[in-house]
């Protein structure tokens, strides 16, 4: 598999009530619509073990414009709506590789 030179890192806050909901959409709509699109090349998502409804997705993308040029609109779709209706955003950075050690 191709190593990219950036990593996005997008940490959520869910509502324990859309928790399972948000997972499932992640698992199985939200990362093959990412992979399938050019440039991005992995995806890990993690939960936070002190509280489970704080999630961490690493994205792993071929080089920095890669997210400039993913077209987010055709993901867009009323279940996405409703989910970050019950998440919050806490922190989402792309980070560009300094070394390949």
């Amino acid at each position: 598999m191709a190593q990219g030179n950036v990593v996005m890192t997008v940490v959520l806050e869910s509502t324990p009530e859309m928790l399972d909901e948000l997972n499932d959409w992640y698992d199985n709509e939200h990362i093959p619509a990412l992979l399938a699109q050019d440039g991005w090349l992995s995806a890990r998502r993690f939960r936070d073990a002190a509280n489970p409804n704080r999630l961490l997705a690493i994205y792993e993308l071929e080089d920095e414009s890669t997210f400039a040029a993913t077209d987010f609109s055709q993901m867009a779709e009323e279940r996405s709506a409703k989910i970050f209706s019950a998440v919050t955003l806490v922190d989402q950075t792309v980070w560009t590789a300094t070394s390949d050690a």
